[in-house]
């Protein structure tokens, strides 16, 4: 096992977080992935992952699993487990004949 010390990143730097940022982060510290983030957001991908790198800019980490400690200590996201549940696929309608 390695004696690398986690440095939790500064609760002050929740303050200069967006609005938009603070939901990123609440849905990837829940364990979504960018893609189910962009769905719930009705957003591309690509604008969670622009929102991801300024959150990881801002708060100072280039881990995610930080961003998650973090988005505990800050009240971002419960400090319990929260069960996240897959976005309903839409289903494309069948031609009729």
């Amino acid at each position: 096992m390695s004696d690398r010390v986690l440095h939790i990143p500064e609760l002050s730097h929740a303050n200069h977080l967006t609005r938009t940022e603070v939901r990123v982060l609440s849905y990837i510290a829940s364990g979504c992935t960018h893609i189910e983030a962009a769905a719930i957001l009705c957003r591309s991908p690509h604008t969670v992952e622009n929102h991801m790198r300024n959150i990881h800019r801002k708060v100072g980490t280039s881990r995610t699993a930080l961003l998650a400690q973090f988005a505990r200590m800050t009240g971002i996201i419960p400090a319990e487990p929260v069960v996240v549940l897959p976005t309903p696929r839409l289903q494309k309608p069948t031609a009729r004949g």
